[in-house]
């Protein structure tokens, strides 16, 4: 299979580091984004373990396209019924444009069109459209003369993970989780906290303008070892054909076991800021 995690511009080198160190195959560095294989278990790691990618993808069909009647025969020509898990609700959104495709939502219609008809004539039956929260997010993206159709694995975006209370009615900025990780991972932190040799010395973080503490929680997640989509209870891959739910559970404990022996990990992290407000709100979203 085919995946692409993508990133905010800027990430890609980092990311890529990051997912050949979660062991992912035929990783690949591109714009925005980064690629790389494997089967449905590699994405599903993606999901639960990255902390720098946005979204992760699994390529589902690629096609030449100029027209309508291209993009609806490239799309009803890919076998929905084994992508799409039974009875998963559905959505579907395009970008880019050819000289005769040159509206978003009209794409976008053609693939869902196509992907209806597919399983009607080959299962009998209709798939539900929900543009709010669908189990399975179809995304086509037209560039050229090409066509690629990709299913969304994560659902949210991967950087959604902030606890509740720096989403609501903050007392001050929070940092997004993703770009937290990665001011951590080019200061060397991640890094320092994989090191087990002897040589390695006492783990010490001090950040001097904490701010909401986004920085100080992904760090404290990172030293102890805990994946950052441990908590999260729905996911895009639970709509994919693919998905083996025995082999997410045993992604899901290994993950667990991980946190559960880095638990008494010793470090120490320092957090200060000009305004004690800000000290304050940190310690209570930490």
């Amino acid at each position: 299979m085919e995946f692409f995690a993508s990133c905010p511009e800027g990430f890609e080198d980092a990311l890529a580091n990051e997912l050949k160190g979660l062991g992912l195959p035929q990783v690949r560095k591109l714009k925005g984004r980064v690629a790389f294989g494997g089967g449905g278990a590699d994405g599903e790691r993606a999901c639960l373990w990255s902390r720098l990618a946005s979204r992760i993808h699994v390529v589902v069909g690629r096609f030449a396209c100029i027209d309508a009647e291209d993009l609806y025969a490239g799309a009803r020509a890919i076998a929905w019924e084994d992508i799409l898990a039974n009875g998963a609700t559905i959505a579907v959104t395009a970008r880019g444009t050819t000289p005769d495709l040159r509206n978003t939502h009209f794409s976008a219609l053609r693939v869902k069109d196509a992907l209806c008809d597919r399983l009607l004539e080959t299962t009998g039956a209709r798939p539900t459209v929900d543009t709010e929260r669908p189990a399975a997010h179809i995304a086509l993206a037209l560039r050229g003369e090409r066509a690629t159709i990709t299913l969304d694995l994560s659902g949210e975006a991967l950087f959604r993970r902030l606890p509740r209370e720096a989403t609501h009615g903050a007392g001050a900025h929070v940092l997004r989780p993703d770009y937290a990780a990665l001011a951590l991972v080019q200061a060397g932190w991640d890094a320092a906290c994989r090191d087990t040799s002897e040589d390695a010395g006492p783990l010490a973080l001090i950040d001097a303008s904490c701010a909401g503490g986004g920085i100080v929680l992904e760090a404290a997640s990172i030293l102890l070892d805990r994946a950052p989509g441990l908590a999260r209870e729905s996911w895009g891959f639970f709509g994919w054909g693919e998905h083996d739910e025995s082999v997410w559970i045993d992604l899901l404990n290994e993950a667990n076991g991980r946190a559960a022996a880095a638990s008494e990990r010793a470090g120490k992290i320092i957090a200060s800021d000009i305004d004690p407000a800000h000290v304050s709100f940190a310690q209570r979203i930490v």
